[in-house]
């Protein structure tokens, strides 16, 4: 499957809608804390969908080397192809 990742250069809030261009596919991407970067994911999900995109946008909330955990929030929209990341049902 394609996973592309974006830096998010603003802050978190700030990003209401994904944007269709800029991500980096099949490589790596380091966030420290309070970071956030977007996340496009090609899925079976939407199969049968005019879009097989789903969209997502992440924040690095701590990192705890010693019980090697990470806390982050994660917003996504799970309607296919839609890139809103706004409450409510997405328009687009």
């Amino acid at each position: 499957r394609r996973v592309g990742l974006q830096r998010i250069t603003g802050s978190y809030e700030e990003v209401t809608k994904a944007p269709t261009s800029g991500y980096q596919y099949d490589s790596t991407l380091a966030l420290g804390v309070t970071e956030a970067a977007l996340v496009e994911l090609q899925t079976d999900v939407c199969q049968f969908q005019q879009s097989q995109l789903v969209y997502a946008k992440l924040q690095i909330k701590a990192v705890d080397p010693v019980s090697r955990t990470i806390v982050f929030r994660i917003t996504y929209d799970p309607n296919c192809g839609f890139r809103s990341f706004l409450p409510g049902v997405p328009t687009d």
